[in-house]
């Protein structure tokens, strides 16, 4: 259930020119405390939408947790400034100075970059600031000597990643005010859920005419957007114009920190400090309210300021049962309304081999994939059928007589009154060529990709099905190293379709085909970390399964795939490194965690370190809403 939760500070991080320093911040008292953290040399830290990542640049850009271990690191442009946080937390937007360098979004996992151009013409662009709703940013931009502000489309792993833009870049028309670099945040107290609330826009500049610098707010009207043109307010004056340095909002939007020259009459800019000011009572910035932060050493000019921000912790759930077919249906329950899903898929409970081709069947249909046993239907199965299936949608039951009985579609019709399809075959490997088939006619068009995994064992499969689905490809089985008559006469079939080796067995069966890319490791959980890297470049919801476990990571790997989320596997008690790598990476964007299956299959000392490993909600982007 989405809940509402208050965001904070609790730490302010300076970036000088001799490196960045961390101060811890009471937002009760609204005072810096001790220094709790430096790193030198660094040119500049900016902290991730839900404080729990900072990205620091040095030779290379570097992210980091709270507890200072590193937890990625992508190739830096030696001339670019320092990025902005997509604010889905999955990337960055890296800005190279230049009048024909474009600027490139960075994914936290595994590091792809997207070429991204802002704008045509001679204009040297500086940082971004990507607004609340993460498909657009302001942009600092110099042309002819004259700084400006634009409004420019950006894409990332989670938001307009491969679509086209969709609007030109747009002029701002404020170079009257000689702005320096934007920060841009929502109104205080709404989400971006709430298409009434105002986004607001702030930079350091001069007013028309006067050479000395203030800072500025613009206070846009509402709406899912960025508008155009800016009609900024003068908030506070900020003396004499010694930076470009960026305003920063405050976690919960209700104060501004901005930089200002405190050095001498003779050289105000010899020296630099950090002023604060805040909501008045009419909902604007008040000048009344200015404090000094923090004042740095004499000619050490600030580069950056960036807030520490406390959200709600990441949301976590777990999925069980008392058995394998009450998972099954509490997977069903959780996610499908009355009359919901499109259709059903049903497994045998007592082999797995069947079940493994279903997932992206599951989620062509939009529907659960559930567990029965071999001469029955548990009538918990029968209940959550009726419940959940819209009218007159398919029950397609997955395997041949040996491992559903046909007395089981014998219930399932008397008992639902829905149609039921039986998909078998002579072996498991028929079976996965049979729900290609069908899965083809269900989505209207033939395969894209075709995942071939071993069928002898059941992680591999598990882990290809979100991919299968994202890409909208098939999973067919190996039998070890050979490759089954079925499945190479479905493979030579689909000649220039994209192929796909899972795992050492699923790779090796593919060596007669040429441009196969095998993904692989040395050990389930390195798999499913490699495909999750090569497929997803980072989750908002954390998955983890057990990879000994198949009967609940079956259920809930169908649901995941719906969720075009990558699977990752536990290990009973344990979390594997694969594991913690990934949702180390991933950390910034995960909004909630996801385990399926009671503590038999994923014990809860392996969902407590996954959650400590998950973090915390982005600022706007989370299951829940900031006030």
């Amino acid at each position: 259930a989405r809940q509402a939760f208050t965001p904070s500070a609790d730490a302010l991080t300076i970036t000088t020119s001799a490196g960045a320093s961390t101060y811890s911040y009471d937002a009760a008292s609204g005072e810096l405390g001790d220094l709790i953290a430096t790193t030198p040399g660094s040119a500049g830290q900016r902290w991730s939408p839900g404080g729990d990542v900072v990205l620091d640049g040095g030779a290379t850009w570097t992210t980091r947790g709270r507890d200072d271990a590193q937890l990625g690191s992508y190739a830096r442009n030696a001339k670019a400034l320092m990025p902005g946080w997509l604010t889905t937390g999955d990337g960055f937007v890296e800005q190279s100075p230049g009048a024909t360098t474009p600027s490139t979004a960075i994914s936290l996992t595994p590091g792809e970059r997207w070429r991204q151009p802002v704008a045509a013409g001679a204009v040297n662009y500086g940082p971004f600031a990507v607004s609340p709703y993460g498909t657009e940013a302001v942009v600092r931009g110099i042309k002819t000597g004259s700084s400006n502000l634009y409004l420019v489309p950006v894409r990332g792993p989670m938001t307009l990643a491969g679509q086209p833009w969709t609007f030109p870049t747009r002029d701002y028309l404020v170079s009257s005010y000689r702005p320096g670099d934007a920060d841009v945040a929502q109104e205080p107290g709404k989400g971006i859920r709430d298409s009434s609330a105002r986004t607001y826009i702030a930079f350091l500049g001069t007013e028309p005419g006067s050479s000395e610098a203030s800072l500025f707010v613009d206070y846009q009207d509402g709406g899912r957007h960025l508008g155009e043109p800016l009609q900024p307010t003068r908030v506070i004056g900020a003396g004499s114009r010694c930076t470009t340095t960026a305003p920063a909002f405050s976690p919960d939007r209700r104060s501004i920190a901005y930089v200002v020259g405190v050095g001498s009459s003779a050289n105000p800019c010899s020296q630099m400090a950090v002023r604060v000011v805040s909501l008045g009572s009419g909902g604007s910035y008040d000048a009344a309210t200015v404090r000094t932060l923090h004042t740095a050493p004499v000619g050490a000019p600030i580069r950056a300021v960036s807030w520490r921000a406390v959200t709600a912790p990441v949301q976590q759930v777990r999925i069980g049962g008392e058995d394998r077919y009450e998972v099954g249906v509490n997977v069903s329950r959780s996610v499908y309304g009355d009359a919901g899903a499109g259709g059903a898929v049903i497994a045998g409970g007592e082999a797995y081999a069947d079940a493994l081709a279903g997932s992206p069947l599951s989620a062509a249909l939009k529907g659960p994939l559930m567990l029965t046993r071999k001469d029955r239907v548990d009538a918990r199965v029968v209940a959550e059928l009726n419940r959940v299936l819209k009218a007159g949608a398919a029950i397609y039951v997955l395997g041949g007589p040996a491992t559903v009985g046909e007395g089981v579609l014998t219930e399932l019709r008397a008992q639902t009154g829905h149609p039921v399809v039986r998909i078998g075959g002579a072996s498991r490997y028929d079976v996965a060529v049979a729900v290609a088939k069908v899965l083809a006619t269900v989505r209207g068009e033939q395969a894209a990709a075709i995942f071939v995994a071993n069928g002898q064992v059941f992680p591999d499969a598990l882990v290809a099905s979100p991919a299968a689905t994202v890409t909208r490809g098939v999973i067919l089985l190996s039998a070890e190293d050979a490759l089954p008559a079925a499945t190479k006469t479905y493979i030579d079939a689909h000649r220039g379709v994209a192929l796909y080796g899972i795992g050492g067995g699923g790779g090796r069966s593919l060596a007669g085909y040429s441009g196969v890319e095998v993904i692989s490791g040395a050990d389930r959980y390195e798999v499913a970390k490699r495909v999750a890297d090569r497929f997803f470049t980072a989750e908002w919801i954390g998955t983890v399964v057990s990879g000994l476990n198949w009967p609940d990571a079956t259920t809930g790997g169908a649901l995941i795939s719906q969720w075009r989320q990558p699977i990752l596997l536990a290990r009973g008690a344990t979390l594997p490194s694969w594991t913690a790598e990934r949702l180390d990476s991933s950390r910034a964007a995960i909004d909630l965690l996801a385990v399926f299956g009671g503590p038999a299959s994923v014990d809860s000392a392996a969902m407590d370190e996954a959650v400590r490993r998950a973090g915390s909600q982005t600022l706007y982007h989370g299951p829940d809403s900031p006030r």
